[in-house]
């Protein structure tokens, strides 16, 4: 794909992979997971479907009561092994914990997408 890329782009064939997903406005694959897995997270919360997934995300309830008792927080289920924490109902509370409140509480599906890419590229580029 980035062969493809630099060919478009006009670049040489030396020209620097991290470069050329900036240029593009593409991530690496590893955010473009985490923002799959936050966008259905988001869906789901929202709309309350599909609904086999509706029933993996689970919120938040402290036993007592802080100041996070009111954030948009997902509970973790307990898994110990590398494979359980791919599933779903284990990457999907990962993900939208470790968004800020203020990307977790977006209004609108719109909303909530140009502030995760914004936090994702600053994240990974610096910019």
């Amino acid at each position: 794909m980035l062969k493809q890329a630099r060919v478009v782009l006009c670049l040489p064939w030396s020209a620097s992979a991290t470069d050329v997903r900036h240029h593009l406005h593409w991530l690496p694959i590893k955010q473009r997971i985490a923002y799959k897995i936050a966008k259905i997270t988001f869906h789901v919360r929202q709309t309350g479907q599909p609904s086999y997934l509706y029933d993996k995300t689970e919120e938040y309830r402290p036993t007592r009561d802080s100041c996070s008792a009111s954030a948009p927080l997902l509970q973790r289920p307990h898994g110990n092994t590398v494979f359980s924490s791919l599933a779903f109902s284990a990457a999907a509370p990962a993900v939208w914990n470790s968004l800020n409140i203020n990307t977790r509480s977006a209004e609108t599906f719109l909303t909530f997408r140009h502030k995760f890419n914004c936090k994702l590229f600053i994240k990974f580029y610096g910019t």
